[in-house]
């Protein structure tokens, strides 16, 4: 069973080293822009942490007409950056708003770092965890 990169909104303080380790890992590089995961400012000094729910039925992967994107056996979203025009089909299409268009005009998604996702390793505050959907489910009915 798949695991997704889960937040811990409480405990997330808004110092984005989760996006800048992301980055990193995919680009070489310190750019925002360039991460899959998202911790957005909202009214009031809330925060929402944004990244990709693993969807059962991707609809980000059935608006794509370019064949860019794919959910591949082990349950993650794959893109085809050779295919992506950048048309942001993908972007439109997901409910969580988990699926941007990068600095060089790519739609990123996370990838959970081939199951290692670094987002969950380098946060200072642990607001971030490698779980399977069970287990977010399990905690809910308690």
């Amino acid at each position: 069973m798949n695991r997704i990169v889960n937040p811990i909104i409480e405990r997330c303080t808004g110092c984005r080293v989760c996006e800048l380790a992301c980055s990193e890992y995919h680009n070489n590089k310190y750019n925002l822009k360039d991460s899959r995961i998202r911790v957005v400012d909202k009214k009031m000094g809330k925060r929402v942490i944004v990244t990709c729910r693993q969807c059962v039925i991707p609809m980000c992967v059935k608006s794509c007409k370019f064949e860019a994107l794919e959910k591949t056996g082990g349950g993650y979203i794959r893109v085809f950056e050779e295919n992506c025009v950048g048309c942001m089909a993908c972007v439109e299409a997901c409910p969580f708003g988990a699926i941007w268009i990068n600095s060089e005009g790519i739609a990123v998604v996370c990838d959970t770092c081939d199951g290692n996702p670094r987002c969950v390793e380098k946060c200072p505050f642990n607001a971030l965890e490698f779980v399977t959907r069970n287990t977010i489910a399990q905690r809910r009915v308690r």
